[in-house]
């Protein structure tokens, strides 16, 4: 079903893969988007839950997205989780993911521990 914003179909989560040294592994990421393309998939989706945002420092964030983005080179749309916990880091991580060819962004509750919805 197509919607009024004219994205549709499945854009899977990539997963971040690691080397032996515990560093992000460029390759496997590449490996996934060629194979989002392969099965036909619409768009690309990164930094959510399975690629392990919770877990990565800013920078290797960054390069999460620069790697995906680079690679990918506008073959599909791309969806990018910004898990900042500030306005400030959110606006500025926005910023450079459009600037890297994100189609859209998803933005992901800080952490907030006894703090109501409202204030939320």
């Amino acid at each position: 079903m197509q919607t009024h914003s004219g994205f549709h179909g499945v854009y899977p989560m990539l997963m971040a893969f690691y080397d032996q040294q515990g560093k992000l592994d460029p390759a496997g990421l590449r490996l996934q988007v060629d194979a989002a393309i392969a099965c036909g998939c619409e768009g690309i989706a990164i930094l959510g839950l399975a690629t392990d945002v919770n877990k990565l420092a800013l920078e290797e964030r960054r390069q999460v997205l620069e790697i995906v983005s680079t690679y990918l080179k506008g073959r599909l749309p791309l969806s990018v989780t910004v898990a900042e916990n500030t306005p400030e880091g959110q606006t500025a991580f926005s910023e450079l993911a459009v600037d890297l060819g994100a189609d859209w962004i998803i933005l992901q509750p800080p952490p907030a521990v006894e703090v109501d919805e409202q204030e939320l």
